[in-house]
């Protein structure tokens, strides 16, 4: 599917003349991170064909060489629709359909507290959960339904958060309060609580014109951290009430690292995983099971999967948000840049335990190059008017 939605958006770019002509002013940076990107692809590709040659399904490598095209080029399509219909209209849609999400979530999760009935049964079930024990596969939590954030809440969130800091609209404090409620309730997920927090915090900390906010966040911070800090330490103890979850990760951090000083270069492959190739992406490693490469982000998810060339892959992102925020930094619209520090410093946190480069959320990383291509963009044509 990835490499079909690779092809029709390649397709479509080269078809419509007056697209090429709009996202014009927008293809410098791309251009170059998709040139080294590009690079990198055709190294781990060369590499993973030499590892796996005998047993090597060419459309699987294709596929996967597709997936990690997809994000530089689906920027493309995300950076025209923002061009020809403006940030509010696509926030709009953006928000609309996160409430929804949130709204369904929401009664999903009140129906099964309180009646016991499983409706939208896909936001809380997973296969790989089936046991003897559990053979709904109910994504659960101490007898309680765990739903997720939608993906794209980081981009809502940041919207919220900018238009409270920069434009003091004060009844962004209730959909901002209502993301850390149904986190802390119904997502019940340690980490990403904790990355939405210190983004908030980090964002705040760099505000130049709001002193206020920055007091009444720092004394909050500072509170909660002192309130806090047992139960913080307690969440994520090997011994407390989610040791399971903390001892995981422990045994799978040992494992990937050990795999990747044996695969230091490239890696495991783009193959890592397939059907194909044998015993490489999910290894029984402990009385807990398998170590996954789906808890432990970038690490695992993505220097484990390509090696070194991995970490430049991701460097070459985190380098060119880094770029757009110090030229940013300097420009008078604070409401930019208060947004996309927001988007940076979740993307690096979250980096950390879900990896935005897997195939579940390709498409994030093109709206991210796309909104900090728009603004940066959008700036530069301010200073020249100007």
């Amino acid at each position: 599917m990835t490499t079909i939605s690779f092809f029709v958006i390649f397709l479509v770019m080269l078809a419509k003349k007056n697209m090429r002509q709009e996202i014009g002013r927008y293809t410098g940076g791309l251009s170059g991170l998709y040139f080294i990107i590009s690079i990198l692809l055709f190294l781990e590709a060369s590499y993973t064909y030499y590892r796996y040659e005998e047993i090597l399904p060419i459309g699987e490598l294709l596929r996967m060489v597709s997936v990690f095209a997809i994000q530089p080029l689906g920027a493309y399509w995300f950076l025209y629709v923002l061009d020809k219909d403006g940030e509010k209209k696509f926030f709009k849609i953006v928000n609309g359909l996160f409430w929804i999400m949130v709204l369904i979530s929401f009664v999903a999760y009140t129906v099964y507290a309180l009646a016991g009935m499983q409706i939208f049964s896909g936001l809380y079930t997973s296969e790989s959960l089936q046991s003897t024990s559990n053979m709904d596969g109910l994504i659960m939590r101490d007898e309680n339904l765990r739903i997720g954030l939608p993906i794209w809440g980081i981009f809502a969130f940041s919207y919220y958060l900018s238009g409270l800091l920069v434009k003091k609209k004060k009844i962004y404090i209730l959909p901002i309060l209502c993301f850390f409620l149904y986190m802390f309730y119904i997502e019940q997920t340690r980490a990403n609580l904790l990355y939405y927090c210190i983004s908030s915090f980090v964002t705040i900390l760099f505000m130049k014109d709001s002193k206020f906010y920055r007091f009444i966040f720092l004394f909050i911070g500072i509170g909660a951290l002192i309130v806090g800090a047992p139960l913080l330490l307690e969440l994520f103890s090997d011994t407390g009430d989610h040791a399971y979850s903390t001892l995981a990760r422990i045994y799978e951090i040992e494992y990937f690292w050990s795999v990747w000083q044996n695969n230091i270069w490239g890696g495991m492959g783009l193959l890592a995983g397939n059907s194909e190739v044998p015993d490489i992406l999910d290894i029984v490693y402990s009385p807990l099971g398998i170590a996954s490469m789906n808890d432990i982000g970038v690490f695992a998810g993505l220097f484990c999967y390509m090696g070194v060339i991995g970490v430049l892959y991701y460097l070459a992102f985190v380098s060119r948000f880094s770029y757009i925020l110090k030229k940013y930094n300097k420009s008078t619209d604070r409401y930019g840049f208060v947004f996309l520090l927001t988007l940076f410093v979740y993307f690096l946190l979250s980096s950390l335990t879900l990896s935005p480069f897997d195939s579940g959320r390709i498409l994030m990383v093109s709206i991210y190059l796309a909104m900090f291509e728009y603004y940066f963009s959008q700036q530069k044509e301010k200073r020249c008017e100007t």
